[in-house]
């Protein structure tokens, strides 16, 4: 999909997620291949690209992901966005993309990741809220404040 999905990889830093969507939902239908064919290599893409750490693969096959109803994935692409990762940095269209996803797991979308885990929308919320107020992420505090050590053990 690399080059294919180059268009809407560039209208990610101004255009809104619904008309991506649109675009990209063109492209699917455009494609001569079934939706289960196109999540078949999307997952491949995705994969492949995750691995070679190639953003803009992985990127573009979450957007054909979107592109074929599975919204959820959008949660990728607002991380993408969030984090400048294969595309420009971008809090606003992030947040877009985050909202998507959350108006698509309230509407009882099963979650890509950890579906299992029903505080999963609460977390994007928080994450998306994050990326406005400037809230810090929580910082890991030591096991070991007071500078016990750990215990020892034998066999005697």
């Amino acid at each position: 999909f690399g080059p294919a999905v180059q268009p809407y990889l560039a209208q990610l830093g101004s255009a809104p997620s619904a008309a991506v969507i649109a675009d990209v939902q063109k492209f699917v239908l455009q494609s001569n291949m079934s939706i289960e064919q196109l999540s078949n290599t999307a997952g491949i893409c995705m994969f492949s690209g995750y691995r070679r750490d190639n953003m803009e693969v992985a990127l573009g096959a979450a957007l054909i992901m979107v592109g074929i109803g599975q919204r959820p994935y959008g949660e990728l692409v607002g991380h993408h966005i969030s984090q400048g990762f294969g595309v420009a940095k971008s809090t606003s269209q992030a947040q877009d993309w985050y909202a998507m996803t959350i108006r698509a797991l309230e509407a009882g979308a099963e979650p890509v990741f950890a579906p299992g885990q029903p505080e999963r929308t609460a977390l994007i919320k928080a994450a998306a809220a994050g990326l406005s107020n400037g809230a810090s992420l929580p910082q890991p505090v030591p096991a070991a404040v007071n500078g016990s050590v750990l215990p020892t053990f034998s066999n005697d």
